[in-house]
């Protein structure tokens, strides 16, 4: 939960940053609609998944924790450095936004060539 706040709070920040009021009515607003959805659409899964399956998700599972961790180290070091460019703030949201977009796309891609 940490991780997403830090990077809802960047977007938000590179967004709104001149309006304070929009920035703090997003954070509120926003993770409450996505726990609230959350508690609609997420699901127990049933246990008995394939061994194939269960590798195929532990390989997701690494690539993800792979770019936690990649964004994790953008984040201590954009916070370290005093200097920020608007520049690289609107390349790194839009590197996540894609990345975002992509996994899912991938997955799909995968289980329709099957």
């Amino acid at each position: 939960m940490g991780l997403s706040i830090a990077i809802f709070t960047n977007l938000l920040s590179i967004l709104f940053g001149d309006y304070l009021a929009a920035f703090l009515l997003m954070l509120t607003i926003v993770p409450t609609t996505v726990c609230i959805a959350a508690m609609f659409f997420l699901y127990e899964s049933p246990v008995d998944v394939a061994v194939v399956e269960d590798e195929i998700e532990t390989k997701y599972f690494r690539t993800i924790n792979i770019m936690a961790v990649v964004i994790v180290v953008y984040l201590l070091a954009y916070d370290l450095t005093s200097n920020h460019d608007a520049t690289m703030s609107h390349v790194f949201m839009a590197v996540l936004l894609a990345a975002l977009v992509g996994v899912p796309i991938y997955i799909a891609m995968l289980w329709w060539r099957r």
